[in-house]
């Protein structure tokens, strides 16, 4: 009988290569990319990292590595928390900003 591995969900988020990339991103942006506000200190991918991880691509590429507001570092200008509030899907700006 085959065995079932269970991944967490913060797997590939908390190590040294995560956050390596969040540190270069941060140097590179702290503006989110889905409402268009300063201050955005979270790491958010797009596509989304279960599809890159699908696709067969490597979610630490910075390629697919946006700036967000997320529970962290709450939007100063609109108040959200913009990486949850798309949540694991792709995002529609329009959606974003109220």
């Amino acid at each position: 009988m085959g065995s079932v591995h269970v991944v967490a969900r913060s797997a590939g988020r908390k190590g040294r290569r995560h956050r390596r990339a969040k540190v270069d991103l941060q140097a590179a942006t702290t503006t989110c990319w889905l409402c268009g506000h300063g201050g955005a200190y979270e790491l958010d991918h797009d596509p989304p990292r279960k599809v890159l991880l699908r696709l067969g691509l490597d979610p630490d590429d910075p390629r697919f590595h946006k700036a967000a507001h997320g529970s962290s570092c709450r939007c100063p200008t609109c108040g959200q928390c913009c990486n949850q509030v798309k949540g694991d899907r792709a995002a529609r700006r329009s959606r974003m900003v109220r």
